[in-house]
């Protein structure tokens, strides 16, 4: 009796298993049954066949873009909804769309290229953005009141972006002297890039990678947050000047490097319409598209927060593809001139070659001053 009762419970036991296992088949089955519904009722409505449409410069469609813009904004509120309590802490730095780009091979120049691309709807109108300006130092010597000092290089400035209508589009002026003085450790200067949005600088301060300004922002800069700044002309005409710095405003920077295949770029704001982040999309695509051709692996979008939407793949191999070195000395100029302070009324050129020259002004009173341009002393 006991065997018999023993054997019956493990009967009702494995009959119990056989039961709990078919249940669960059948609530997966019924759970799949309902998400094709769901994507067959989306899927209802008329689309354009990805063959149609194809634009071979943005890579994809219109109509592919358009739906990758909607999954993100859906990722992005179905993250929000997850995340309530921390939305009020992760709402400003959510806002913002990336554009990633996969490359199937590595590009093999050793230094970092900065592509400007200017958008036709940049989000500084929906987003606040603040924008720094930093500026070379009005006195080559420091005065003893460093107060005093600062503001005389701030006033000058300022003035010119008065004098231009310029004044609303920066929010502080940054000159040389403190940026070295006050932000030489490496945590500070990444405290300095995450406080602005944008940075500007005059185009004598990062004329190029071996000017001071852009070997001192370093690491923090030009590869942690990505934000070098953009060079402006400050000598131009009152006229000219508001202009010049919008359309700086407006541009967004294409970091290209040896170092890894990858490359994100901000594309946009959730803030603005789809119609403004289409066209973003499609001018940033239309340069990805001209500088990297059938080097591109994958592109998708996504937020801060949300996975990415991938909405091209190439499966092409990379031993189809052949680059060539972009070489460094080709964007450089052909000397950096300068003050020199160790020989009056004269000037000192290095050349990029490493020759080094110092030449006399013609309009110097000393009776060894050279006339000629092309007569040079070299002091190596």
């Amino acid at each position: 009796m006991a065997k018999i009762g023993k054997d019956s419970k493990n009967s009702k036991t494995i009959d119990s298993k056989k039961i709990t296992r078919n249940t669960k088949r059948i609530t997966t089955t019924t759970t799949i049954k309902k998400l094709k519904n769901v994507i067959d009722k989306t899927s209802s409505k008329k689309q354009i066949p990805d063959d149609e449409g194809l634009d071979a410069n943005i890579f994809v469609s219109t109509n592919k873009l358009i739906e990758s813009l909607h999954a993100v904004r859906v990722l992005q509120v179905s993250y929000e909804g997850k995340n309530i309590e921390k939305k009020a802490l992760f709402s400003e730095e959510s806002k913002f769309v990336h554009l990633q780009v996969e490359l199937k091979k590595v590009t093999p120049n050793m230094s970092t290229f900065i592509h400007e691309v200017k958008l036709p709807n940049h989000w500084r109108t929906k987003v606040n953005q603040d924008t720094c300006l930093i500026v070379p130092d009005v006195y080559r010597n420091p005065l003893d009141d460093r107060d005093a000092d600062l503001e005389a290089t701030k006033m000058k400035y300022a003035d010119i972006l008065e004098a231009g209508n310029a004044a609303d589009l920066i929010k502080d002026i940054l000159p040389m002297r403190q940026l070295r003085n006050e932000f030489r450790p490496h945590q500070l200067k990444k405290r300095l890039s995450l406080e602005y949005g944008t940075f500007l600088c005059d185009r004598k301060l990062f004329r190029n990678k071996y000017d001071f300004l852009p070997r001192f922002i370093g690491k923090a800069f030009w590869i942690d947050h990505k934000k070098v700044p953009f060079m402006i002309d400050l000598n131009l005409t009152s006229e000219q000047l508001r202009p010049h710095i919008e359309s700086k405003l407006d541009s967004v920077q294409i970091y290209l490097s040896g170092k890894g295949s990858s490359i994100s770029v901000c594309t946009g704001s959730l803030e603005q319409p789809d119609e403004a982040l289409l066209s973003n999309l499609k001018t940033l695509l239309s340069i990805i598209k001209e500088k990297f051709q059938n080097n591109v692996r994958t592109i998708s979008i996504k937020t801060n927060r949300s996975i990415s939407v991938t909405f091209y793949m190439d499966l092409g191999s990379s031993n189809d593809i052949t680059l060539s070195q972009k070489h460094e000395h080709l964007s450089l100029p052909k000397f950096v001139e300068d003050d020199f302070d160790l020989e009056p009324n004269s000037t000192i050129r290095v050349y990029r070659d490493g020759n080094v020259s110092v030449i006399k002004n013609n309009n110097s009173n000393d009776t060894d001053s050279i006339e000629d341009d092309d007569d040079e002393v070299e002091t190596q």
